[in-house]
């Protein structure tokens, strides 16, 4: 399916794809990035003050990315206590440490790192994809998973996670492949080449 649209498949396998949603984003080049930064950051806080309020701990998922990195600096200054939660993954290439360590660093939050098993994976991924009624797109959402049981193992009841900000932000260096394929007719492209 495109981006935006659902399948609705009904029970004489007819199907029809409908369009539910449609992103329409306008630029303001006439707007500094100081202003920028400013805005963002208002926005950022006043949307996460009102997911902070809560009469139950809170844990929240910390990677090295923007995204977890902004809820759990944001939770510091305004006196939001969190237990985070990360992924130890077995392959460098992935590992981000540093990062997370920095974080746990300044916000001086509990920190639990969740270790990737190395036996009985087959049998943990067949559980998870009976669990979610799917596939699994890649190797975070098997991660993510392992994280999530761990953080509700320990009664955590609401859990903060940044899912897609590091995307909206500029993404991982294997998003851009993808996105330059995506723009190669476009003006773009030359602007980005």
């Amino acid at each position: 399916l495109f981006p935006g649209h659902s399948i609705i498949i009904n029970k004489k396998n007819k199907f029809k794809i409908k369009k539910f949603w449609n992103i329409k984003i306008k630029k303001n080049h006439n707007i500094s990035y100081q202003k920028s930064v400013v805005t963002l950051t208002r926005k950022l806080k006043n949307i996460l003050n009102t997911r902070f309020r809560s009469d139950v701990p809170l844990a929240a998922l910390l990677s090295g990315g923007i995204d977890s990195s902004s809820i759990a600096g944001i939770a510091k200054e305004l006196n939001v206590k969190l237990e985070c939660f990360s992924v130890k993954p077995n392959m460098k290439e992935y590992n981000e440490d540093k990062y997370i360590n920095a974080n746990i660093k300044y916000t001086n939050f509990k920190h639990n790192f969740v270790r990737i098993p190395k036996k009985d994976n087959l049998t943990r991924l067949r559980k998870i994809i009976k669990h979610s009624s799917s596939l699994l797109p890649s190797t975070t959402a098997f991660a993510y998973a392992l994280v999530c049981n761990k953080i509700k193992s320990q009664g955590y009841k609401v859990l903060l996670g940044g899912i897609g900000g590091d995307e909206f932000f500029g993404g991982y260096y294997h998003h851009f492949p993808s996105y330059l394929f995506s723009i190669k007719k476009r003006k773009e492209f030359k602007q980005a080449h």
